[in-house]
């Protein structure tokens, strides 16, 4: 029998997942990690398949592992808080997660997420380069909904 490899079992994993063959892409992320219990990229592919099933705990956990395997690696809290923001642990973990690694876009989308419509415009702004037609996007928005809320609660918006 030929020697399988971690590297090769997490590829095909993510073809599996690619093609959305879930029940395949399962068993090879689970032999990857098998195979390489210490790979940090076994762990973070693991981490998002799970998510991408709405197993949200479980791909917390697979991240916060990956996270003590490579704790440099700055993907690792981006994978955190993009999990958080799908899952019941909501904003505020995605918000420290974002600012801690200073992904202003990804907090943009998580203030937006809490209805912090001006602190996601700032974060869009400071985020996106100027010319960028979707930052401008996303600014006009959140201050467009922040205005219409506060004019439904009878503040005057100028």
């Amino acid at each position: 029998m030929r020697k399988r490899i971690p590297a090769k079992a997490l590829a095909r994993a993510l073809v599996l997942t690619a093609d959305w063959n879930w029940s395949e892409a399962e068993k090879e992320h689970r032999l990857a990690l098998k195979l390489g219990p210490n790979s940090w990229g076994a762990h973070a592919s693991y981490a998002v398949y799970l998510a991408m099933m709405g197993r949200f705990d479980e791909a917390t956990a697979q991240v916060r592992y990956a996270g003590e395997l490579d704790p440099m690696n700055p993907i690792n809290r981006n994978y955190l808080a993009s999990i958080a923001l799908d899952s019941h642990q909501g904003p505020d973990l995605a918000i420290e997660e974002f600012k801690n690694i200073g992904d202003d876009i990804g907090l943009g989308v998580a203030y937006g997420q809490k209805k912090m419509y001006l602190d996601a415009a700032a974060a869009f702004s400071k985020g996106c380069k100027p010319k960028e037609a979707g930052a401008v996007c996303s600014v006009e928005t959140c201050l467009g909904e922040w205005s219409r809320r506060e004019e439904e609660r009878g503040n005057q918006v100028d």
